[in-house]
C-alpha cells in the first residue's frame, strides 16, 4: 500500500496491482477512494469472479493471459487487456473484442525503470532517471514506427500505381481491343481479366490507400482506375 502511495504520489497515473498481492482487492479499494482521478488495475486475473470483485473495487482495467473473461466485462466501462505472444493469438484476441493486448514477450518495463538495488536504498533519483530514459526511448520506437509506416504506404502507392501503368501500357501496346476513356479526371481502362486477381488488387489499394473507387470494382466489373 505504501509502494503505491509513494508511486502514485510521484507522479504515476496508472498503476496495475497484480492479483498475487496480499488482500489485492481491498488494497484497489482503498486506493480508488483515495485516488479518484488515476487509474487502478488488476494484473493477472484469471477467473471471470475475480474480474467482477476487481471492477467493484474499482478497477478501470484488468489485465490476464487468457481471452476468456472478455465476455464477462464487453459491456462494462473496463478496459480488458489479454496477453499474446504469436500473430494468431493476437488477431484472435482482437476477433474477440479486444481493444489492446499485452504483449507476452515484450521486456517487462519494471526491470528497465526499477532498479531493485536503487529501490532498496531509496534512491528515487536513479529510478527517476531510468524512468526518463525509458520514456525517451520509448518516444523514440513509436516516432521510428510510425516512419518506417509512412515510407511502407509510399513505396506500396508507387508499386500499385507501377503495376497499374504496366498493365495499361502492355494492354493497349498488344491488344487493341483495350478501350481507354476518362471518368471523374481519372484514365480507365477496361479489359477481361480474372476476377480474382482483380479483386486482390483493388482490396490491396482500398487497404492501403483508402481508395473507395478501386474497391467498388471488384463488385461491377473487370477495372483498373488508374
Amino acid at each position: 500500500m505504501e509502494a503505491a502511495r509513494a508511486a502514485v504520489n510521484g507522479g504515476i497515473a496508472v498503476l496495475e496491482i497484480v492479483r498475487s498481492t496480499p488482500g489485492v482487492f481491498e488494497v484497489l479499494q482503498a486506493l480508488a477512494n483515495e485516488y479518484p482521478t488515476k487509474a487502478f488495475g488488476v494484473g493477472t486475473v484469471l477467473t471471470a469472479q475475480d474480474a467482477k470483485t476487481a471492477m467493484k473495487a474499482g478497477a478501470k482495467f484488468l489485465m490476464s493471459p487468457a481471452t476468456d473473461i472478455l465476455d464477462d466485462v464487453r459491456d462494462t466501462d473496463v478496459l480488458y487487456m489479454p496477453g499474446v505472444m504469436t500473430p494468431t493469438e493476437i488477431y484472435s484476441a482482437h476477433n474477440a473484442g479486444a481493444k489492446i493486448v499485452k504483449g507476452a514477450i515484450s521486456v517487462v518495463l519494471s526491470d528497465a525503470i526499477f532498479d531493485k538495488e536503487a529501490m532498496n536504498q531509496n534512491n528515487f533519483d536513479v529510478v527517476n532517471r531510468l524512468a526518463t530514459s525509458a520514456a525517451v526511448q520509448g518516444k523514440i520506437a513509436v516516432e521510428s514506427a510510425a516512419f518506417a509506416l509512412a515510407c511502407s504506404k509510399s513505396y506500396v502507392r508507387t508499386y500499385i500505381s507501377s503495376i497499374f501503368h504496366f498493365l495499361k501500357e502492355e494492354k493497349i501496346k498488344h491488344d487493341r481491343k483495350g478501350i481507354l476513356t476518362e471518368r471523374t479526371g481519372k484514365a480507365e481502362l477496361f479489359f477481361p481479366m480474372p476476377m480474382s486477381f482483380m479483386c486482390l488488387i483493388s482490396e490491396a489499394e482500398t487497404f492501403l490507400l483508402g481508395s473507395v473507387e478501386a474497391s467498388d470494382t471488384c463488385s461491377t466489373r473487370n477495372t483498373i482506375l488508374i
